[in-house]
């Protein structure tokens, strides 16, 4: 309910304020396990891809986050689950693959971090994730997040931003194990990179 209603709230001000919309929505798969792979260049992407999905997102956060006043409460029940940026976080990835056994949708950011110059590289995570679940895959681009706060910006903008999402790619589990997720997360930088820049 409260994930509902923080999104009714936004929408309209995302709309008027930033000229926010989405593009292919409707290739979000309707039912079934789905892992959103998507660039990451400010604190409101998560929120942005929430608006555009049709359906409700997971997302995995920096653990930090949880630990901040409000903001932790807020992004629990906005259904994030916390990970560990600086290790192996095998309680993180349970989490993903049960989220996705249940049919849901789990978001992550593949960089593992905020990057305003598109996408340089990939950590193995998403891929990894992807293969031990056999959930379908989806590429979302977003941009104009990355006006909102330039670099030595004192206020902030308010660019356009358009959430588009990409064509599902079904993994391919067959062959060895680490050649096979480190071919997906090529496939995921590649898919990001061109969606950007169209």
């Amino acid at each position: 309910m409260f994930y509902q209603v923080v999104k009714v709230i936004l929408w309209p001000i995302f709309r008027v304020a930033y000229r926010f919309s989405a593009k292919d929505a409707s290739r979000l798969p309707a039912d079934g396990p789905v892992l959103i792979v998507a660039n990451h260049a400010s604190y409101l992407d998560p929120v942005v891809i929430g608006l555009a999905a049709g359906r409700p997102v997971r997302f995995m956060a920096k653990e930090q986050l949880f630990k901040m006043f409000g903001l932790g409460w807020i992004i629990r029940r906005l259904y994030s689950f916390p990970v560990k940026r600086d290790e192996f976080d095998r309680r993180a990835i349970h989490t993903a693959l049960k989220t996705l056994a249940d049919g849901e949708i789990v978001g992550i950011f593949p960089q593992g971090t905020r990057q305003k110059d598109g996408v340089s590289e990939a950590f193995p995570g998403a891929a990894l994730i992807a293969y031990k679940s056999g959930a379908t895959v989806v590429p979302v681009a977003i941009s104009g997040t990355e006006k909102i706060m330039p670099d030595g910006a004192r206020f902030p903008r308010w660019p356009r931003i358009v959430v588009s999402f990409g064509e599902p790619i079904k993994p391919d589990t067959a062959g060895d194990k680490k050649e096979v997720i480190a071919r997906l997360t090529d496939r995921i930088v590649v898919e990001l990179r061109g969606m950007l820049s169209n």
